[in-house]
């Protein structure tokens, strides 16, 4: 396992970024357009409804108007995270050198593996979540420690579903507070990107998904296969 740096992850991020940032950013705004429209096609109440149901301070109406809301933004969150696999699976592929260009191509993924990530999302927001609850810190060292389990499915597919969560326990080890200062700077970037007009969120996220990338590849390289993973486990 080599050693991370956060310098050294966005200095080749940003590489990437200059290279393939323009495509990136139009395939990621598509994903947000494509998700906003579906957004606006499910049932549910408008915006004008709750803010009105909010002025008459109405608490029962707007309690119901959640629920309302429930199956839709449940729904609008899968979505999300299926398109986010896909977005990651083209990053692995221009990272891996296994593309030249930016294209639809990694979203052809078998539905078994768009499930498998899907899951392990849930999963991970699930475990993350009961970590917050907890005074919060279990929550962000979790979340760190757990960060990586969509892309060990994209990288290697036939991954049993639990063995993503092991292998990215594994990675992680000893690597927790340069994965938080990636994650730290990656938050900023993203601020600076949307105080950009706005727009500039969308070249931020890029450079993001190159950074998490880059630093999954690092710490994964020469990481053992599933089966011979016990010993690695139970640091």
């Amino acid at each position: 396992m080599k050693k991370l740096s956060v310098g050294d992850v966005f200095e080749e991020a940003w590489q990437f970024t200059k290279q393939y940032g323009f495509m990136m950013s139009l395939l990621v705004v598509a994903t947000c357009i494509i998700s906003y429209a579906i957004s606006l096609a499910l049932p549910g109440p408008s915006m004008q409804e709750m803010m009105e149901a909010q002025k008459a301070a109405d608490n029962q109406a707007i309690i119901k108007m959640y629920y309302q809301m429930m199956p839709g933004s449940m729904l609008t969150t899968l979505i999300s995270f299926v398109f986010s696999a896909g977005i990651f699976s083209t990053v692995m592929g221009l990272v891996k050198k296994q593309k030249d260009s930016v294209d639809f191509s990694g979203f052809q993924m078998p539905v078994i593996l768009y499930v498998k990530i899907v899951c392990s999302l849930i999963v991970a927001s699930f475990i993350i979540g009961i970590g917050l609850i907890c005074c919060i810190l279990p929550g962000i060292f979790l979340a760190v420690r757990l960060m990586f389990v969509p892309l060990t499915y994209i990288d290697d597919p036939e991954l049993p579903f639990f063995d993503g969560f092991k292998k990215s326990w594994a990675i992680t080890s000893g690597q927790f507070l340069t994965l938080l200062g990636i994650c730290i700077v990656s938050f900023m970037a993203l601020i600076i990107g949307f105080i950009c007009c706005c727009v500039g969120i969308f070249p931020a996220e890029v450079l993001v998904y190159f950074a998490v990338v880059i630093a999954y590849l690092t710490v994964a390289e020469g990481t053992p296969t599933p089966s011979k993973f016990e010993g690695e486990y139970q640091k």
